[in-house]
């Protein structure tokens, strides 16, 4: 499933990931259906990565995943979320809509990529 969700995100492109959760780290749900990396820090719980298989699409797994970090963030006494959107990659801009369909509204934008947050 990681495998699908990096060809489908950034096209034929190599990473290593348990470098990739352990450098940045990340906690990693992952479920039947998709999964989601995220961290806890400071204030927040920040999402890095969020995938549904394609056959599970439009029927509101997103929204379980989305429930679940939600969740940790209230365990952990967080008060937003982040979650962020590189300029580049296949799926960004579906990715952007996503974000604005669950709550999450425009921060700021770095040189890399636009920034989200949503209050817990």
């Amino acid at each position: 499933m990681i495998k699908e969700y990096i060809n489908e995100r950034y096209g034929d492109y190599d990473i290593d990931w348990n470098f990739y959760l352990k450098k940045y780290e990340l906690i990693c749900n992952i479920t039947g259906y998709g999964f989601v990396t995220y961290k806890l820090q400071g204030d927040a719980v920040i999402i890095y990565d969020m995938y549904v298989k394609p056959e599970y699409r439009k029927h509101t797994y997103a929204w379980l995943l989305h429930d679940h970090v939600m969740q940790k963030g209230l365990e952990n006494n967080k008060r937003v979320m982040l979650t962020f959107s590189d300029f580049v990659g296949k799926s960004h801009m579906a990715g952007i809509k996503a974000m604005k369909v669950a709550g999450f509204s425009p921060a700021f934008k770095t040189n890399e990529e636009f920034v989200f947050i949503k209050g817990i």
